[in-house]
């Protein structure tokens, strides 16, 4: 199969959560299809890890032009006029950047030379990356449901979101799921939050089950197997994510008085 997936920055180097599980997919699909990478630069000096992410991912083809917004500061001057001009008509301005004019033609023309058997746009504000597909079926893989997932943090932080867009920017969320020919999900939960609350059809609602290579320290035990290290704990985490801290401190708050207490000698790594 020859898949065409898009996805707005660059999944390398996988420092954060998203881009590893991007990563994760592309690597496992490469194994077996031909697969296409549309992505965008934010900045000239990410061009140098193009090639990285290529031998991180042997045979998967990547097209990454520079956003067109960040090639000159009058560039930017311009662009972020024309941005706001269309907010004022109704798309947020991550939606904008995402979906400029110059990157959906880059992206069309890519998509007309390959001929993809299916296409997969990552995150609701690139769904414009599907539109004007014909027959060639489409997903949006929308990892999970953005203003859900900023609802929690508020609850965890007791501090309201702030954001000139938010609401418009829920409200384009929605649009584009419904409007899916078929939506993926990492989460039961966030698959049940696009039926329940956006109605999104059941039946085009998937869980994209994911994988994130492990090995050595961090390989998974078998049943009866004994630790390497039996007084040692390993925690790890990008904690840029408000998701990662929360459970780092809850670890250090709830969990780990408990283990000190029951073994004095257990060390903890971060």
């Amino acid at each position: 199969m020859k898949i065409l997936w898009v996805k707005p920055v660059l999944p390398y180097p996988p420092h954060q959560g998203t881009r590893r599980v991007s990563l994760q997919i592309l690597r496992t699909l490469a194994r077996e299809h031909e697969v296409h990478l549309f992505t965008r630069l934010l900045w000239p000096r990410e061009a140098g890890q193009v090639d990285g992410l290529r031998a991180a991912v042997p045979g998967l083809r990547v097209t990454a032009p520079l956003a067109p917004n960040r090639r000159s500061p009058l560039h930017r001057a311009a662009y972020r006029a024309a941005v706001a001009w269309w907010a004022r008509r109704g798309r947020p301005p991550v939606e904008s950047y995402t979906c400029l004019p110059e990157l959906l033609r880059a992206f069309r023309d890519l998509r007309d030379q390959i001929t993809p058997d299916l296409i997969v746009a990552e995150y609701w504000y690139a769904a414009a990356y599907l539109e004007g597909s014909g027959s060639v079926p489409t997903v949006l893989f929308a990892h999970d449901i953005e203003c859900e997932a900023r609802a929690v943090r508020e609850a965890v932080s007791q501090e309201p979101a702030r954001g000139r867009w938010l609401d418009l920017e829920a409200r384009r969320e929605a649009r584009a799921l419904q409007h899916s020919r078929r939506s993926w999900y990492l989460t039961p939960r966030d698959r049940d939050a696009a039926v329940a609350r956006f109605g999104v059809d059941d039946s085009r609602a998937s869980i994209m089950p994911y994988a994130v290579d492990v090995h050595g320290d961090l390989a998974p035990r078998g049943a009866g197997d004994p630790p390497e290290d039996p007084d040692q704990v390993l925690l790890f985490g990008s904690f840029a994510a408000d998701f990662n801290v929360d459970a780092l401190r809850f670890t250090l708050e709830s969990v780990w008085p408990a283990l000190r207490a029951g073994r004095p000698q257990t060390r903890l790594v971060i």
